[in-house]
């Protein structure tokens, strides 16, 4: 009698526990449908912003392009005050790792009995996606240029 009464008792308890074990498709989660429609908007709004992203990575290589220029003038103005003429300086005399291993931008210095001329010239993607501006220049008075249509360099 006890045995039938635990055995009894046993399986209530056990359906009970089955009835509240709550069914598998309850479960929540994304449909494909849902994916594949978050998905077309992330790669709608990339479409969008790619193109900004890429504008705004050539303006700052061209800006470091043109602060490296500065500073090589800066330093040919010492050349200068120290030897009395332009002629004889090179990159690498001007002390400018940055100008020698610059991957976007060739620096070169032109010099002759007058002054010297500083070019920034583009490689590889810049040259490619900076097509308006092209070579930027700068010389011994100071007076910026480009090979390009735009003016690439900033106003006061």
């Amino acid at each position: 009698m006890i045995f039938l009464l635990n055995t009894a008792l046993a399986t209530v308890c056990l359906g009970h526990a089955i009835k509240e074990k709550p069914p598998i498709t309850n479960i929540m989660g994304f449909s494909l449908l849902e994916l594949l429609a978050t998905l077309a908007i992330i790669g709608i709004l990339l479409g969008l912003a790619y193109p900004n992203y890429s504008h705004y990575i050539v303006k700052s290589r061209r800006a470091q392009a043109q602060t490296v220029l500065w500073r090589l003038a800066g330093k040919a103005s010492q050349y200068y005050a120290i030897h009395q003429r332009y002629q004889g300086i090179d990159l690498s005399q001007l002390g400018e790792a940055d100008a020698l291993n610059d991957p976007f931008y060739q620096f070169t210095i032109r010099v002759d009995a007058n002054g010297y001329l500083l070019e920034a010239i583009p490689q590889s993607t810049q040259a490619q996606q900076d097509l308006a501006c092209g070579t930027l220049t700068l010389n011994q008075s100071g007076q910026q240029g480009q090979s390009g249509t735009d003016n690439c360099w900033p106003t006061a």
